[in-house]
């Protein structure tokens, strides 16, 4: 059987005809409570680092070192590391993490500074004061009057009452400001800063090493990995971090004796060739892409997430860094010809620094 529609409920239609603009009034507030606009949002902090790509080392060897180990020295690198914020501040950041290795184990870090360092906000100690006191008490009182016999008023009372006080001092709480170390048996070094009302993590740092190698040093290089982590203000689950990285780059830093210029033109040689091999990798940037899927099956399992790509991903981040270069053999014929001589330019620069080092290296063994 057809049903006909039912009549809208009148007196529900008139009252939301009365008041409409009371109920758009409170629609607006409740949208405007529940999303916030993105230019309100507060903005993720970011940290761009730079390092410094040469470094002369000062020989600082005491005469009582030399006479018992008369085939090493000692030298000192200082390295300069800056920070810069683009976005956001030092209240966001949970800490910066620095990295200095030598990736053939070559070097031995026999001092660093700075040290592990506690710091308060507190000036002096804190006083403190404990008291203790005892009272016991007892009164009594007896007033009466009656006039046809006698007046009479009648009181008692006992005090005893006794305090002891204690003062004595107290070291105020410290917090964690700097903690350094040493890595990898000793060839490695590491810095870690915190945020602090005292000093900022924005700007210029310096890091020092002591460092131990053969008499016959005259250069080498370190990779230096900077890291910064901010708090994670969104609400996390327990399985999530906390924090998570805001910035991260990498260096290679050359080394060489102080006075030896033929070791300084080694150091510029290496600093000229991993420019020029940044320089075309990025400027050749779209045509790697292009290569690394070149094939149709590599397109089509891309978009499927399945096919690996011909040139690794990261693969420039990665040859900078290591210590011998041997992966590039894998995909050295799908790079571009000016791309490939950059590259094989770069390790030989690096394979001339590490010869400085008064040790012998077997390149064959990858010690990263």
């Amino acid at each position: 059987m057809f049903r006909q529609p039912s009549r809208p409920n009148t007196s529900l239609v008139r009252m939301i005809s009365r008041h409409w603009p009371v109920l758009l009034m409170i629609s607006a507030a409740h949208f405007s409570v529940f999303s916030v606009p993105q230019s309100a949002m507060p903005a993720q902090p970011t940290v761009v680092f730079d390092a410094s790509y040469m470094i002369s080392c000062r020989d600082v060897t005491p005469k009582d070192f030399s006479q018992i180990n008369p085939e090493e020295k000692l030298l000192e690198a200082k390295f300069q590391v800056s920070s810069l914020f683009p976005r956001g501040g030092e209240k966001d950041i949970s800490q910066f993490l620095y990295h200095i290795e030598n990736p053939h184990k070559c070097l031995k870090i026999v001092d660093y500074i700075p040290r592990t360092t506690l710091s308060t906000d507190v000036v002096g100690n804190f006083g403190v004061e404990t008291s203790k006191e005892r009272a016991r008490s007892l009164e009594i009182g007896l007033s009466g009057t009656y006039d046809h016999f006698v007046n009479a008023d009648a009181s008692g009372s006992t005090n005893n009452k006794s305090t002891s006080s204690v003062r004595y001092e107290r070291l105020p709480h410290m917090e964690l400001l700097a903690a350094s170390g040493t890595m990898y048996r000793g060839t490695g070094a590491y810095f870690k800063l915190k945020p602090s009302k005292r000093t900022s993590l924005e700007g210029a740092k310096e890091f020092g090493l002591v460092l131990r190698v053969p008499k016959s040093w005259r250069g080498d290089y370190v990779r230096m990995v900077c890291e910064a982590t901010a708090k994670n203000d969104r609400l996390v689950s327990a399985l999530e971090d906390d924090t998570y990285v805001c910035g991260r780059d990498y260096f290679v830093v050359a080394l060489h004796a102080e006075g030896d210029e033929p070791s300084r033109r080694t150091a510029e040689a290496l600093i000229r060739a991993e420019l020029d091999f940044r320089q075309l990798s990025t400027a050749w940037k779209s045509e790697l892409e292009k290569r690394s899927f070149h094939r149709f099956k590599h397109k089509f399992g891309r978009l499927l997430g399945v096919a690996n790509p011909q040139i690794p991903n990261g693969w420039m981040e990665t040859l900078i860094v290591s210590p011998t270069g041997r992966e590039l053999g894998a995909y050295a014929d799908h790079l571009p010809v000016e791309v490939r001589q950059a590259a094989e330019d770069y390790l030989d620069a690096k394979r001339r620094m590490t010869k400085l080092n008064g040790r012998t290296v077997d390149s064959s063994l990858d010690l990263g």
